[in-house]
């Protein structure tokens, strides 16, 4: 997040630098750029991982029964929810009921 920042600020000093007739120099605005590549393909790895992660908690068949029935939610919410807890049908439930449980 931080690069993210400061590559968006380089691109808008930058930009202010060409807008006041400064010669803005393009290899700044590439390495920015470069940054904000660099730092998305970093994220979608990190989320590619937390998916992988998720998905090898095992998740019993009558707990996603019991949340898609009770919670009228689609199968592969329940699923995500309770992989998301470990697989603690409780957890998932306080989770769901309620949701600022999860963060405290």
């Amino acid at each position: 997040m931080a690069k993210d920042s400061s590559a968006m600020e380089r691109m808008n000093e930058g930009e202010e630098a060409a807008a006041s007739g400064a010669n803005a120099s393009g290899q700044t605005i590439q390495e920015a750029l470069q940054e904000l590549a660099v730092a998305e393909t970093k994220a979608k790895e990190e989320e590619l991982a937390r998916e992988k992660e998720l998905a090898k908690v095992e998740v019993k068949d009558a707990d996603v029964d019991l949340v898609v029935k009770e919670f009228e939610m689609e199968k592969t919410q329940a699923l995500r929810a309770l992989r998301e807890a470990g697989g603690d049908l409780q957890k998932a439930l306080a989770t769901l009921v309620l949701p600022q449980a999860s963060t405290a």
